[in-house]
């Protein structure tokens, strides 16, 4: 229980969303994440994530673009650790009023791999993002287990360089045995400063298994570091701001 728990946070760390506008751009994120998880069998424990992620964006027609994302996390837990790798390819068609697409992505923690694949969308609302992704996963090495996401996210602008968002999800994780169920809830902020490429973030996300006495409590912070868009709101219209199913903390349920 230990080491899932223990993947699952570093699944769960590695992502973060994106930026972009004109054909080419894209951002690097450095951040850090505090968990603290209550198993409710008395063993309850914190995690330590440093995570370093990446994402580009592209126009391959006037219909279809493009974006990629990739990442590594660190997670430590008292003398134990793992280290995750993702990546992730969306397909998707965007305008002035809205965007539709779909993904597919793998992340490998401690020898087990994720495969995940889903759709995504994207409303636009003056100084309103409206955005949802399901998605449908299996492990490369357990047989017949299956992962059913879904996820939606508010991001609004109190400026063009500065945002606050909630977000929530729910996810099932379904074997010939069990069948799980749990929640996420999340809230967080970002600030560009004028004039400069640079932007802070911060977020705080509350999971439970509905299933089993267990919950996380996960508190993150980071620098991003942004080309080819002058402003959080014209990199959240224009540029890398798919997350897929990560975008929700879906997997840090479990």
């Amino acid at each position: 229980m230990k080491t899932h728990l223990l993947c699952a946070a570093a699944i769960a760390a590695v992502a973060v969303s994106a930026p972009a506008y004109a054909q080419v751009a894209g951002q690097m994120d450095a951040g850090y994440a505090r968990a603290s998880y209550d198993t409710g069998g008395g063993y309850d424990y914190d995690s330590d994530t440093v995570a370093l992620s990446g994402k580009v964006v592209f126009a391959a027609s006037d219909l279809i673009n493009f974006q990629v994302d990739a990442g590594v996390a660190r997670t430590e837990i008292e003398d134990y650790a793992v280290t995750a790798k993702t990546g992730t390819v969306h397909a998707f068609t965007r305008n002035d009023s809205y965007a539709l697409g779909g993904f597919i992505g793998m992340t490998d923690a401690q020898g087990s791999a994720v495969w995940t694949g889903g759709v995504e969308g994207q409303k636009y609302l003056d100084n309103l993002t409206l955005a949802g992704s399901a998605s449908y996963g299996q492990f490369d090495n357990w047989d017949n287990v299956d992962i059913v996401t879904v996820g939606g996210e508010a991001r609004y602008f109190l400026s063009d360089n500065t945002r606050i968002d909630g977000r929530a999800g729910y996810a099932w994780v379904k074997s010939e045995d069990e069948d799980y169920g749990g929640w996420s809830l999340g809230v967080g902020a970002e600030h560009q400063f004028a004039n400069q490429p640079f932007s802070v973030f911060a977020a705080y996300d509350h999971s439970e298994a509905k299933d089993f006495d267990a919950s996380a409590d996960t508190f993150s912070v980071g620098l991003r570091w942004t080309f080819g868009a002058e402003s959080l709101k014209q990199r959240d219209r224009k540029g890398a701001s798919f997350g897929g199913a990560s975008a929700f903390s879906l997997i840090n349920i479990f």
